[in-house]
């Protein structure tokens, strides 16, 4: 016994009520993961999980380094190890976190504010710790290099197509068109 819609069969005819459904069946990716966009790969979308979690263990040393350390030396050596320190604290997990695919503009948000945060509770709120502007300076090369590194792949991949299309012209040009004109 199969049930029916009568309201919905009544107005089809007959030779349709009875026929399989034509629709096209929504595609595999976009029913396992509605943000996937059509140029998400499988080993993409794999190595998500792995690299938020790096994230998120990367934010947790962020936090020891930037309120749990009494201080970090200014200096050693001729490098300002505090304002690396900053750079790399920050770096780490913003790229982290745009590779688990968080959208960049979110994710550079959220670190500048806490750039900004992070140095008001140290200098507020930490007695062994001292706000200062030029580790939000720091913290924004940080966030900037992360941008950076992330691009990368993107940029060379968009180099090598252009540079692949302008092969492409000169091979297809007449051959004429590329020797330059001798006089007889």
């Amino acid at each position: 016994m199969t049930l029916r819609d009568d309201s919905a069969s009544a107005s089809m005819p007959a030779d349709l009520q009875n026929a399989p459904s034509t629709a096209p069946a929504p595609a595999a990716s976009s029913a396992a993961d509605p943000s996937a966009t059509p140029s998400d790969s499988a080993p993409r979308r794999r190595l998500r999980l792995p690299f938020a979690l790096l994230g998120v263990a990367s934010l947790a040393g962020q936090a020891y380094g930037l309120f749990g350390v009494e201080s970090v030396p200014d200096s050693v050596g001729r490098l300002n190890a505090d304002k690396l320190a900053h750079a790399v604290l920050f770096a780490l997990p913003v790229a982290l976190f745009i590779l688990a695919g968080v959208r960049r503009s979110v994710t550079v948000a959220l670190a500048l504010v806490f750039a900004v945060a992070s140095e008001f509770i140290q200098g507020v709120f930490l007695p062994h710790r001292s706000g200062d502007p030029w580790d939000v300076v720091a913290d924004t090369a940080g966030v900037a290099l992360a941008l950076l590194v992330t691009a990368l792949p993107a940029l060379v991949t968009q180099l090598s197509r252009w540079a692949s299309r302008q092969n492409m012209r000169e091979s297809s040009a007449p051959r004429a068109a590329l020797e330059p004109c001798t006089a007889r």
